[in-house]
């Protein structure tokens, strides 16, 4: 009697926990999806200026002004090519940013 009411515990306590961790789960995901698709071109673009800024450290320099020059309107020209009117909202504003 006792070893089954211990197995019927363990398994009322497996039941708890994978309901709480799918839950968790669950709720996780709503981080991760964007109402914009520019996201992931937002996210590239820090990362990019972020290699940038740890490659070129001298923030006085002629070649890192040059090189962000130039890393700047490549992005600028990429965003010139799209139409900000088909965008909904939330890639709008992403756009402005």
């Amino acid at each position: 009697m006792k070893h089954l009411r211990l197995i019927l515990f363990a398994f009322f306590l497996f039941v708890i926990f994978s309901h709480i961790s799918a839950q968790v789960s669950v709720e996780l995901e709503a981080f991760n999806e964007s109402p914009s698709k520019l996201r992931g071109v937002v996210e590239r673009y820090l990362q990019d200026k972020g290699s940038l800024e740890r490659f070129s450290t001298s923030p006085t320099s002629k070649k890192r002004f040059n090189l962000f020059k130039k890393f700047n309107n490549g992005w600028l020209e990429l965003l010139a090519k799209q139409n900000f009117e088909k965008f909904n909202h939330d890639e709008q504003v992403d756009f402005i940013l």
